[in-house]
């Protein structure tokens, strides 16, 4: 299980900075950066919560399978 969180945590930093970070400037001024900025942390928000949701099913995957494994014995 540690080396799944691992694998997901680098997964999410990856897609941030290679997907959000260098979004380019959708207007040359200074609106164009406040709108650039409100993008980038709305899509870091979202992979923080796929993040969140994954970890949540990938727990409660773990806790039936041990509850299955306690219950045969």
């Amino acid at each position: 299980m540690i080396a799944t969180v691992w694998v997901m945590i680098f997964v999410g930093l990856a897609g941030i900075f290679l997907i959000v970070v260098p979004l380019p400037d959708i207007y040359p001024d200074t609106v164009g950066r406040a709108v650039k900025s409100v993008v980038q942390v709305v899509v870091s928000g979202i992979f923080v919560i796929l993040w969140l949701y994954s970890m949540w099913q990938l727990r409660n995957f773990y806790v039936r399978r041990k509850i299955l494994t306690i219950s045969k014995d």
